[in-house]
């Protein structure tokens, strides 16, 4: 059996085993060992394929874990957008329905207010008539009978139309503001259909 020597370098003579044979020459080495280089280089090809294939794979695998990612916090997003304009737009016409109703009543006591001047001015525009002393006795019949017929009964005062009655700490104020706002309120039911 032959042995191998090492592979001299360039400019050196091959060494030989001993035993005295002399050893393959460098281009029979090389030839010899050719295909075991190219199965080697083959098997290295094979290796980085299988490796890019691999690792192309994982990259795969990674983008659509994040495009999976992404759809799922953009869903998540969309959804919480919804929901607060959802919230907001509630919220909106909320403070919208209050401000409109704010806008309603404030019209309505204005108008209230206008129609309760302009009953009092007309009532007092009367106090000049003919018949305000029949009123001035009704008007006292009243407060005897709410207050006693020893109550302390005089005129409302500045000329308006309207009595005063006193007894006891008690008074009774039948004076023409007090008559429109009663006379007012007996018409709620008619106001209340009119606002309506």
């Amino acid at each position: 059996m032959t042995t191998l020597g090492a592979i001299p370098a360039e400019g050196m003579a091959p060494s030989r085993p001993s035993g005295g044979a002399p050893g393959p020459d460098r281009a029979t080495l090389e030839e010899s060992l050719h295909p075991i280089v190219d199965a080697l280089r083959e098997e290295a090809r094979h290796r980085s394929e299988d490796a890019l294939a691999r690792a192309d794979e994982d990259a795969d695998a990674v983008l659509r874990a994040a495009r999976e990612e992404g759809d799922r916090i953009l869903a998540d997003a969309r959804a919480e957008g919804e929901a607060l304009a959802g919230q907001l737009s509630a919220s909106l016409v909320a403070d919208a329905r209050r401000v409109a109703h704010e806008q309603i009543l404030e019209a309505q006591r204005r108008l209230y207010e206008m129609v309760r001047q302009a009953a009092v001015r007309e009532l007092e525009h009367r106090s000049e008539s003919p018949g305000v002393g029949q009123l001035f006795a009704r008007l006292e019949s009243v407060v005897r009978a709410r207050l006693g017929a020893d109550a302390v009964v005089s005129r409302a005062g500045d000329g308006r139309v309207g009595v005063v009655g006193e007894r006891d700490g008690l008074r009774v104020d039948l004076s023409a503001p007090v008559l429109v706002d009663l006379q007012l309120r007996s018409f709620n039911d008619v106001l209340e259909e009119f606002w309506g």
